[in-house]
C-alpha cells in the first residue's frame, strides 16, 4: 500500500513499509511548513497532536502514524489520499545506483545551482521546487519525471510523474495538446543514473521547439542543454563506444561523445556549477 499526497503541483508518495520513503513525505511536509512561517506548535494547535509527538517524527526518531500524517498535512492545506501501485511498490527505493542523496538535495549548495538556471528569480524557484519533488518521488527507481514549464507566465503546463517505463518518458495526447503552440516551454525531467542529455533530449527539444531544457540527475548533477538541429543517435552511439573503449567511464565518454555535435553547433549543453 503506498500512501499518495496531491495537491495542485505536489506528489509524494510514501510506501507504508519503506521507512525511508515515509521520511521524504515528512521532509517535505516540514519544508513546507517553514516555508509558511509556521511553527511546530501551531501545527499542534491545529491538529491536536502534541509539540514533542512532532519533533520527534520531524527528526526522524519516531515514525508518524497515517492518522497523524493526515492531520499535518491538513493542516497544511494538503489532502492525504490512497493510491495503490503495484509495480512501483515493487520498486520504490530499491535499486541503490539511483538513491538521491537528501541531505545534498536539501543542502544550500544544491539549492544555487538553480539560482543561476534562467534569469527569472520566480522560475527559478518553481525549476528549483518541482526538482526536488521529483527526486524525491522517483529516488531508488529507474523511472523518469517530467516537467513543462512556462517560463513567461511561470507556471507548470503539464506534467509526467505516472511513467511506468523505465529510463524514458512517453507523450500523451493530452500532453501534446497542452503544448501545441507553446512558444516559452522549458522541458524538465529527471535522469536516474545521472547521465547527461540523451540524443532523444536533444531530438525532442528540437522538434517540439522548446526554449529550454534541463535534466535533473539522481546524484545532483544538473544539465541545462538545448539543439538547433536533429543529431543521429547512431553516429553518438559510435563516438559513445570509441571514447568508452579509450577511457572505460560511460560518463566521460558521453561528455566527450557530446562534445563533437556541440562543435559542430549542432547542439548546446552545460553542467550547472555555482
Amino acid at each position: 500500500m503506498e500512501y499518495l499526497i496531491t495537491t495542485e503541483d505536489i506528489e509524494l508518495v510514501v510506501e507504508s513499509q519503506c521507512r525511508n520513503v515515509c521520511e521524504e513525505l515528512v521532509d517535505r511536509l516540514k519544508e513546507i511548513r517553514l516555508d509558511r512561517g509556521m511553527s511546530q506548535q501551531d501545527i499542534a494547535n491545529i491538529t491536536g497532536i502534541q509539540r514533542p509527538n512532532i519533533a520527534r517524527f520531524e527528526a526522524c526518531s519516531t515514525t508518524p502514524t497515517i492518522e497523524n500524517l493526515l492531520k499535518y498535512a491538513s493542516a497544511l492545506g494538503y489532502k492525504l489520499s490512497f493510491s495503490l501501485e503495484e509495480d512501483e511498490i515493487q520498486r520504490v527505493g530499491r535499486n541503490k545506483k539511483t538513491l538521491i542523496d537528501r541531505s545534498y538535495i536539501a543542502s544550500g549548495a544544491y539549492r544555487q545551482k538553480f539560482d543561476i538556471i534562467t534569469t527569472s528569480r520566480a522560475v527559478n524557484k518553481l525549476v528549483y521546487q518541482k526538482a526536488k519533488e521529483m527526486l524525491h518521488h522517483r529516488t531508488g527507481t529507474e523511472y523518469e519525471d517530467m516537467y513543462w514549464l512556462d517560463m513567461r507566465t511561470c507556471s507548470i503546463i503539464c506534467s509526467k510523474l505516472d511513467e511506468t517505463n523505465t529510463s524514458e518518458i512517453r507523450h500523451t495526447k493530452s500532453i501534446d495538446k497542452l503544448l501545441k503552440n507553446q512558444a516559452s516551454v522549458l522541458a524538465m525531467h529527471t535522469h536516474p543514473h545521472s547521465m547527461p542529455p540523451s540524443a532523444d533530449d536533444f531530438n525532442t527539444f528540437y522538434r517540439a521547439g522548446y526554449k529550454m531544457g534541463i535534466v535533473v540527475c539522481h546524484d545532483g548533477t544538473v544539465y541545462r542543454y538545448s539543439a538547433v538541429r536533429e543529431i543521429s543517435e547512431a553516429l553518438l552511439e559510435r563516438y559513445i563506444y570509441r571514447y568508452y573503449m579509450e577511457t572505460g567511464d560511460e560518463r566521460k565518454a558521453q561528455l566527450m561523445a557530446l562534445d563533437k555535435f556541440v562543435e559542430r553547433g549542432d547542439i548546446y549543453y552545460e553542467e550547472v556549477t555555482v
